[in-house]
């Protein structure tokens, strides 16, 4: 241990190179390192200090038309009951590197919500909300990326890509019927990706013939260069046509 104040600690480190996460000087990075260094628990942190680490993970001022994702590709720390949880799109949140139960990891991210807010707000060109949805419905933030995809497309109503992030989304939520309306007004468009979301769900409602057309444009439009979703799409409903 130490007799410095934690603040001290953090203006020093911020001075050094981290020994993990080089370079990152956010409030998770510190967080970590002042553990790991001065075995530092939870309730060696003052008020104060969480204050200040909490300003280290705020996002951060951007320039007119720079993609501002920290808080959506990025990661932060929320202290909830003198604990520091960990939040990232892709491992949700986890505690010392393991997922957390569900009623906890409701908590946390119901803290995180007005700077979900506040980060989803100033994303305003269509390719950003489109990046943005699709990387939420990774993290399985559905209700967020529709939301996002929809603000997409109401800016860009001939975008395909967000018509075919929107209707993968909606499949996800296990609503195949939005799905495919989503993609009823871009039928004659030559889109493989758009092609093949649409096939998904019409095979989800059990249209299974025109699942099969579906599938077959995608294949068409894919140029001898199908993706790999396509490729087992193609396998589920060739198996569902063969018990038929």
């Amino acid at each position: 241990m130490t007799n410095l104040t934690i603040r001290q600690l953090i203006t020093r480190l911020r001075r050094i190179p981290l020994s993990s996460e080089a370079g990152n000087y956010n409030g998770d990075a510190i967080v970590h390192e002042l553990r790991s260094r001065f075995l530092l628990q939870p309730a060696d942190f003052t008020s104060e200090d969480i204050d200040f680490l909490k300003s280290l993970n705020r996002p951060r001022a951007r320039p007119v038309g720079q993609q501002q994702n920290e808080v959506i590709e990025g990661t932060c720390v929320v202290e909830m009951d003198g604990v520091f949880y960990r939040w990232s799109p892709d491992g949700g949140v986890t505690l010392n590197q393991v997922a957390v139960p569900v009623s906890r990891a409701v908590r946390v991210l119901a803290k995180l919500q007005p700077l979900f807010a506040a980060q989803d707000a100033a994303l305003a060109l269509p390719h950003e909300l489109i990046h943005a949805a699709a990387k939420l419905k990774g993290a399985g933030q559905f209700d967020r990326g529709e939301k996002l995809a929809r603000r997409a497309l109401a800016l860009e109503p001939s975008s395909l890509v967000a018509a075919t992030t929107l209707s993968s989304i909606m499949r996800a939520k296990n609503d195949p019927e939005a799905a495919i309306a989503v993609t009823d007004q871009h039928t004659s468009c030559q889109d493989p990706a758009l092609w093949t979301t649409r096939a998904a769900a019409l095979q989800d409602v059990g249209r299974f013939v025109d699942a099969a057309e579906a599938i077959q444009n995608a294949w068409t439009f894919s140029n001898g260069n199908p993706s790999a979703e396509l490729h087992s799409l193609s396998w589920r409903i060739k198996g569902e046509a063969t018990t038929r």
